[in-house]
């Protein structure tokens, strides 16, 4: 599983605070009533490839999970995974992600950790400049187990490049933009009073 999760996460690197995402999934979450990893298991539903949103089946299965799980608009659900993305990929570029507890589940927080670890053993730098996200669309959403989850594509434009500890780059380029899909998904128990989400799965397309 590190390998894989080495090979999804170690081309994102960006700057976001974990309290603002925690401060505005909450609001988006409340000012209304009430990726899999490569090889890993997925969210029954999950995706590892576009979908449209708009389309009849994902529509109404993301209208059922809204109203089973009582929280506001999709589109407000969609705002603070955009903050949480921004968030995750910064932690784990600076190396840190103990701020980020609440957010992951704790096989993908160890999973993290453990990249990072590998990362600095080896010796690697990451260094990366973030153009921004071109987009981020609900793919699936489903209900198992007294919770509920929503598979998000995000679509992001970034330079990065990631070097030995002789400096020679062995990944990326240091002045090339890239376009990088992720699918990545969040769930909640249903019927929580806790408004936030938890990161379950991610996974990078070819």
């Amino acid at each position: 599983m590190a390998e894989d999760v080495v090979q999804t996460i170690s081309l994102i690197d960006w700057i976001l605070t974990m309290a603002l995402v925690a401060a505005v999934w909450r609001m988006y979450d409340t000012i209304q009533p009430q990726s899999h990893v490569p090889g890993e298991a997925e969210p029954p539903g999950a995706v590892s490839g576009p979908r449209d949103a708009k389309s009849g089946p994902v529509q109404r299965k993301l209208q059922r999970v809204r109203d089973a799980g009582g929280f506001g608009s999709i589109e407000d659900f969609v705002r603070g995974a955009r903050y949480a993305y921004e968030a995750v990929v910064t932690a784990y570029g600076a190396g840190e992600t103990a701020s980020l507890a609440g957010m992951l589940a704790p096989d993908v927080h160890e999973a993290f950790d453990e990249a990072i670890a590998g990362r600095a053993a080896r010796g690697e730098t990451l260094t990366m400049i973030f153009i921004g996200l071109v987009s981020a669309t609900p793919v699936d959403a489903g209900m198992e187990e007294g919770r509920c989850w929503i598979s998000v594509r995000f679509i992001a434009q970034r330079v990065s490049a990631t070097t030995d500890r002789d400096g020679n780059v062995i990944d990326g380029h240091p002045r090339r933009v890239d376009e990088v899909a992720e699918t990545w998904a969040f769930a909640r128990a249903l019927g929580s009073r806790d408004p936030n989400w938890v990161l379950v799965a991610t996974g990078e397309e070819a």
